[in-house]
């Protein structure tokens, strides 16, 4: 890719009126097109959307094999693909469902290519589960943050120590003053009400609204 592509998005993406990674504003944006229906409200939200989904494919083939062409064909899939659902999309998860798309995008590029790749099984298999690990991670923590915020404040506390920051169980309960078993109690409460939050389950699942997922078949690993 040439090296000042990264450069030519700041400036495309200066004319907006927020960051973009700011999926707040993001959603909040979408929700106001929504409502108002304007042009001026849609070419925002369109904006923001080319912006994304060219910073996440940049950012992408950094590693990702493929050509020039590559890359523009999956910012153009991504993007048509966002664009022809804009009526459908909850307003909420708009910022998720955009960086969904592009993993999705992603994935089919891989494939296509019919080349042996380093994908985990679960990624490799669509009929599987699979993580977030090609989402835009401001949108992955964002929606678990969110999730973390409506719990209890203590299992919101230790979900997001555990989860988000990776800290050790003994290390949790010393910082929190809370027992062991407790700590681990509660770790176990944010990571079931994650698997069963909608827009996580958006995030983790190949299919958007997976038909067959249940609790049972969990995006996320109990970390010992």
């Amino acid at each position: 890719m040439p090296p000042d592509a990264f450069t030519r998005l700041d400036a495309v993406a200066r004319h907006l009126p927020f960051g973009v990674l700011d999926v707040d504003a993001a959603n909040a944006a979408f929700a106001r097109w929504r409502q108002s229906g304007t042009q001026e409200d849609q070419r925002e939200v369109d904006l923001w959307a080319y912006c994304f989904i060219r910073r996440y494919f940049l950012t992408q083939f950094l590693r990702e094999r493929g050509t020039a062409s590559d890359l523009d064909a999956c910012i153009s899939k991504a993007l048509l693909n966002v664009r022809k659902h804009y009526e459908g999309i909850d307003p909420e998860r708009f910022a998720s469902y955009v960086s969904v798309a592009c993993r999705r995008t992603l994935l089919n590029h891989r494939r296509g290519r019919r080349e042996a790749t380093d994908l985990p099984d679960s990624l490799a298999d669509p009929t599987q589960t699979t993580t977030a690990g090609d989402l835009d991670p401001a949108v992955v923590r964002r929606v678990i943050e969110a999730v973390l915020q409506g719990l209890p404040t203590n299992v919101g506390r230790v979900g997001r120590l555990r989860i988000l920051d990776d800290v050790p169980y003994p290390d949790i309960a010393d910082r929190l003053g809370l027992p062991l078993p407790t700590t681990r109690t509660y770790a176990s409460r944010a990571i079931a009400a994650l698997r069963e939050d909608p827009g996580v389950r958006a995030l983790c699942f190949d299919d958007l609204l997976p038909p067959n997922a249940t609790s049972e078949t969990p995006p996320f690993r109990e970390a010992s």
